[in-house]
């Protein structure tokens, strides 16, 4: 026998109370005027003996009124025995955790693994006594109920959403150690993947429980083939109407078993560019070499996507590029030092362009938001700099050159503040003869793709009579160096956006850049290349929170267009919020952010291969992770009679309501013989 509430027992000091009101009595001293001869003569020997008993045996009566119902509130049960007519079953705390991550859509002979465990739990809920406490945990979501009806056990989908299912456990860990009733269990409908079980943090992997029951109804799916499409790169930095590019997809076999003449194709904006057959070995990635060409501008939504398997929420992998459809650009300069500059772009882009020209001083009233990228000759004022920088951080690019009076202190004062090297002198020629000329190119870089036919082809040098001596200290990237070591082009990147610098002036006085065969290609390529979008973020997670740029929004109300095509209209509440964080992502594909119809953000969204991998926990690591005395673990094997295994296991009975009616009786017993009593000291 245990009891629920023991600390319950410490109200037997109460029993204490009777004997101190009975000997309290006792000192009182009663006063009664009566002669010896008429004592002597109505003294009655035998019922003052009788009238002592009386109390002391209501002394005992009243003692044990108290300690049945003390012992009653404690709730005394007795494990594993049912006592019909006098006692109640005891309570059952319960758990259903069920896992319905995607790898428990997998088919068998009795349906999907996912429907069998709700077909079980259905059954189950039903042999629990109306007053047990249920609980039903999903490891894909991040709230639990702690109400269970049919409707909500139907209503469990296969989520795309991986989260360990270690978290499970901890919510579980806690709704255990608040029960007070006799009975708790535990059961898990899950495959049991070793991949997905734990966090990535060494204090969640033991799990402390008391006299606790573990039903494991494991589904074996290790013997599944499967594929999975586990990654999309986009090997393109420039991307233009009609101008091919190329994509990577990789396929993943977690399996043992080798698979041949798998389908895999692409698809733009829905729109199928492109297919092959592959075939990958067990336990090993297969990288697609896929060459597409966007057919318009705007938005191109990529999915790779492997014919259907055992698994079908793992067979599609998205990303997106941005082809520009008119660049808008901001000209920064004084007396038209960009001249050369824009007569390039509007010669020699294949892009529409939007270009608008200023002066420095009229920079700080220029809208920023509103321009692709911004070309800078020397430096911006003082109080335009953080405008400059905010704006590349938040997803800007821009290109400089140095101002034309070889003015470079003021240059080094915007480098710096852009977190950039500092020019380290000037070098002029006296002569206009040539001072240097170009030395090793990054042929690799996004803006040399497509201008050649050849990598290894060389590039005429200009003739440079004057030049910055440049480098990137390791901070950015070398595009084009000169023979001296200095950088003539290079890329730097501040937070969300690009900067790429040229160590001469865009005039004839610097050097003859102008008017080589490389100058327009060059320049066009690197207004292209900034003006181009692609995904350089980690793989975002179903399921996970994204981060939004909203600084440009043009009103409090955001637009969320989601995968499936519906939307979904945000309010701001805060006029100065930067960022919104969005956590609605249990789609998988492309979420873009609009203010007034104009584009913030745009993210890609995709499953957790680790989902995939069906490598199955053992029950021993399992046992291992449960801490704690007097717990049961078991195995609970889909085809044997689980419901007689657990029902014997479940029910006990608990006692307050013998302790309960024992106490009313006795005090039924108590005011009988208190009124024989205070009869017979009236007799007296």
């Amino acid at each position: 026998m245990v009891l629920l509430n023991p600390t319950i027992l410490l109200g037997l000091l109460a029993a204490s109370i009777p004997i101190i009101l009975h000997f309290l009595n006792l000192r009182k001293i009663k006063k009664v005027e009566f002669s010896t001869l008429s004592f002597l003569k109505e003294l009655q020997k035998s019922k003052i003996r009788k009238i002592k008993i009386k109390q002391l045996l209501l002394l005992l009566i009243r003692i044990l009124i108290i300690i049945f119902l003390v012992l009653a509130f404690a709730r005394p049960t007795l494990e594993s025995t049912t006592i019909s007519g006098i006692s109640s079953s005891a309570k059952t705390t319960a758990v259903f955790i069920v896992d319905n991550s995607f790898s428990m859509s997998v088919v068998n002979e009795k349906g999907s693994f996912l429907n069998q465990s709700k077909t079980i739990i259905s059954d189950l809920i039903a042999t629990f006594e109306n007053k047990s406490d249920i609980h039903l945990i999903t490891t894909s979501e991040k709230e639990n109920n702690s109400f269970v009806t049919p409707q909500i056990i139907d209503n469990i989908n296969i989520s795309v959403v991986t989260l360990p299912f270690s978290k499970s456990l901890k919510k579980t860990q806690q709704i255990i150690s608040e029960s007070k009733n006799l009975n708790k269990e535990v059961y898990i409908f899950s495959d049991f993947q070793k991949s997905t079980f734990w966090q990535n943090d060494s204090l969640n992997k033991i799990f402390n429980f008391f006299n606790t029951k573990f039903y494991l109804f494991r589904f074996a799916s290790e013997s599944t083939s499967n594929l999975s499409a586990t990654n999309l790169k986009i090997n393109n930095q420039i991307f233009e109407v009609n101008k091919e590019i190329g994509i990577t997809s990789e396929t993943t076999n977690f399996t043992n078993q080798n698979i041949s003449n798998h389908l895999n194709s692409l698809y733009f904006n829905g729109k199928r560019v492109a297919q092959k057959s592959i075939s990958v070995n067990g336990n090993q990635t297969k990288a697609t070499e896929f060459q597409a060409t966007p057919d318009n501008a705007g938005i191109i939504e990529i999915e790779t996507k492997l014919e259907d398997d055992a698994i079908k929420h793992d067979n599609s992998f998205y990303n997106y590029i941005i082809v520009p459809n008119k660049i808008k650009l901001l000209l920064v300069d004084k007396n038209d030092e960009l001249l050369f500059v824009k007569t390039a772009m509007k010669l020699g882009n294949k892009v529409s362009m939007d270009i608008n020209s200023i002066n420095p001083n009229e920079f700080n009233n220029a809208n920023l938001d509103d321009y692709t990228s911004i070309i800078i000759a020397g430096s911006v004022w003082n109080n335009s700099r953080s405008r400059l920088k905010d704006y590349i951080s938040n997803g800007g690019s821009v290109i400089l050159f140095p101002e034309k009076n070889g003015n470079f202190s003021d240059q080094n004062i915007l480098l710096n503040f852009l977190n950039m090297p500092s020019v380290l002198n000037f070098s002029e020629s006296g002569n206009l003869t040539s001072i240097n000329s170009f030395g090793k190119i990054d042929f690799n870089h996004p803006i040399f793709n497509g201008i050649f036919a050849k990598k290894s082809e060389e590039i005429e040098s200009p003739i440079f009579y004057k030049y910055l001596k440049f480098g990137t200290n390791g901070n950015g990237r070398n595009v084009i160096a000169l023979q001296d070591n200095s950088i003539f082009l290079s890329e730097y990147q501040l937070n969300k956006g690009k900067i790429l610098f040229f160590n001469v002036s865009p005039n004839m006085e610097w050097s003859n850049f102008p008017i080589k065969n490389i100058f327009a290609p060059l320049i066009n390529r690197s207004v292209s290349y900034l003006a181009s979008n692609i995904s350089n973020e980690e793989a975002i997670f179903a399921g996970s929170d994204l981060s939004i740029n909203i600084s440009k929004r043009k009103s409090n109300h955001i637009k969320v267009e989601l995968p499936d095509g519906s939307e979904e209209v945000i309010n701001i509440d805060d006029e100065n919020s930067k960022y919104l964080t969005y956590s609605n992502t249990t789609l998988l594909g492309i979420y873009r952010f609009y203010s007034n119809n104009i584009l913030l953000d745009i993210k890609a969204v995709n499953f957790n291969s680790a989902e995939s991998n069906l490598e199955s926990l053992p029950t021993k690591l399992f046992t291992e992770a449960i801490s704690g005395k007097l717990n049961s673990i078991i195995n609970i094997e889909l085809t044997d009679s689980y419901k007689t295994q657990i029902t014997n296991s479940r029910y006990g009975s608990e006692l307050w309501m013998v302790f309960l009616i024992a106490a009313l009786l006795v005090a039924l017993f108590e005011m009988h013989i208190s009124r024989s009593s205070k009869k017979d000291l009236a007799e007296i």
